[in-house]
């Protein structure tokens, strides 16, 4: 029995890729280098320091951390201006009112995740937010997933996921937890080709088909 519903926050409940993509293409022209517009799918499920890391692994330490403290000025303390909610999934957990409890499991700052979820109205509707200072992992790793359940005290097969990233569905199906991929209009079905969903939601009708039963 479905006991919780665990929500992915960036490209689930608010649009924030673009802008930090922009912001990242920015910094990146001052420090010299050029971050290129078909890499713009490579960010999305991965932290900005994971995607310095992965795509760009011969940036010296210092130029790393002079990034990291530049975006972090000029972005996340600013995000509340960058990020576009996605509105049916708002919709639905604003007016939410059965007996599930919800949660979000994400790769952000908690710091971040508060901030936005206080913005957009939301926060006192999740009994537990999960962000990157909870674990030592990130996604695919199951790592963020199975301490949501821990700390809802609730075992991984009564949670079930949504998620828009192949990576978060991984990390999902890894913890043991159904999954849902939420179709925001920069993924599609295609990017799930090959991490097991049990279903696609696009707008609000299919949110509540999916997760009211």
């Amino acid at each position: 029995m479905i006991k919780a519903i665990i929500f992915d926050f960036d490209g689930v409940i608010v649009l924030s890729e673009q802008g930090r993509f922009a912001a990242l293409q920015q910094l990146a022209e001052r420090h010299d280098f050029e971050i290129s517009d078909d890499m713009f799918k490579k960010i999305i499920g991965h932290t900005t320091h994971d995607f310095f890391e992965l795509y760009f692994p011969d940036l010296e330490p210092k130029k790393l951390e002079k990034l990291m403290h530049d975006y972090q000025v000029e972005y996340k303390d600013k995000v509340v201006d960058h990020v576009v909610p996605i509105a049916f999934t708002n919709e639905f957990i604003r007016n939410y009112d059965c007996d599930k409890l919800l949660a979000v499991a994400s790769g952000s700052d908690t710091k971040v995740l508060d901030t936005l979820l206080k913005h957009l109205g939301l926060l006192d509707k999740f009994t537990l937010v999960v962000g990157k200072e909870h674990v030592t992992k990130h996604k695919p790793n199951p790592e963020a997933y199975l301490y949501a359940a821990k700390e809802l005290r609730l075992s991984p097969d009564e949670c079930i996921v949504v998620e828009d990233t192949a990576v978060g569905a991984e990390a999902a199906n890894n913890a043991g937890m159904k999954v849902f991929a939420l179709l925001n209009g920069i993924n599609d079905r295609d990017d799930f080709e090959h991490v097991k969903v049990v279903g696609y939601i696009a707008d609000l009708a299919q949110l509540h088909d999916a997760l009211d039963g």
